[in-house]
């Protein structure tokens, strides 16, 4: 008969706590590296070279300014300027001259973790106001934390006390001067997301000056418009579309009256990282992130389901 000594049994809850110790370890590294988040500054290959391999002849690659920290988006000023975002410092910084001004534009602080963070922009004039319109979305860090305080156990599971505001998308004015993002207002707000990825995020200004915005399914979300039936509809998984206030673009809805579902263009939409009208036909196409494999690149019809569960 086997019989457990006292130090057999030591040693088998050694064993078994340094097994669970390691799997952690590995576990973390695996989605750190997978996942991971953001890789850090240096370690990805960079364009040391303006003379890249193009097909067409009438292209070249120049190297237009440097010296931003994880840049995620950007857009034009009327004035020929440039307008970048910085994810994880939640930095919006102008381009001019081919040189980035030391002042932001402006600064938010904002949750971090995998796709989290400062992450589109649009441009418009309101021409009846003389004003350029800004538009940012953001994850909005929790009320009276500092960038990257978020936490997360995985990707998609994250630590409860420690859950961002939301998404969040705000109209600021130019500043007379050009140098500061002022006016700050409200146009929507999402709920935070349980976990950390599919954010999305791209902002544009459609042909009909509204503004069209991509939000991710915020998996493991599981919404009407994320084509789960007899569920709660968020402002997830889709393209909304609004106006410059924040009100639906579309008086009756596409898809519905209920709010939020009288703001969508489009639904079903796992995650996208990229959209835009084509400026000939006005046509909209989007790309959409598969889990790995099965990217997509859409024509997005008003009313589209992206088919994404």
């Amino acid at each position: 008969m086997l019989m457990a000594t006292p130090f057999s049994c030591s040693a088998f809850i050694g064993i078994g706590i340094l097994g669970i110790s390691i799997y952690f370890i590995l576990l973390n590294l695996e989605l750190e590296n997978t996942y991971g988040l953001i890789p850090e500054a240096g370690t990805l290959p960079i364009l040391n070279s303006s003379s890249a391999s193009l097909s067409d002849t009438n292209f070249k690659v120049e190297v237009v300014a440097s010296g931003l920290d994880r840049p995620t988006n950007m857009a034009f000023l009327s004035s020929g300027d440039i307008l970048v975002l910085e994810k994880n410092t939640g930095l919006v910084k102008k381009i001019a001259n081919s040189t980035v001004l030391e002042d932001p534009m402006f600064d938010a602080n904002v949750s971090t973790f995998d796709t989290r963070g400062m992450l589109g922009i649009a441009v418009t004039r309101n021409e009846t106001l003389d004003k350029e319109y800004v538009f940012l979305y953001y994850t909005e860090a929790k009320n009276g934390e500092q960038d990257g305080k978020d936490k997360c156990f995985t990707f998609s599971m994250c630590d409860p006390e420690h859950l961002p505001n939301g998404n969040r998308l705000y109209r600021f004015e130019l500043s007379e001067a050009g140098t500061k993002l002022v006016n700050q207002k409200l146009i929507f707000a999402w709920p935070p997301f349980s976990g950390a990825t599919h954010n999305g995020g791209e902002l544009r200004i459609g042909p009909d000056n509204n503004i069209y915005i991509t939000v991710g399914d915020g998996e493991p979300s599981k919404t009407l418009t994320a084509n789960y039936e007899n569920s709660e509809i968020l402002g997830y998984g889709g393209i909304l579309a609004l106006d410059h206030n924040g009100n639906p673009a579309f008086k009756n809805g596409i898809l519905g009256s209920e709010d939020p579902l009288n703001r969508y263009y489009a639904y079903g939409i796992r995650n996208s990282f990229g959209f835009d009208f084509d400026p000939i036909t006005g046509n909209l196409w989007d790309t959409e992130n598969g889990p790995g494999f099965g990217d997509e690149i859409n024509f997005v019809e008003p009313g589209f389901n992206s088919g994404s569960k």
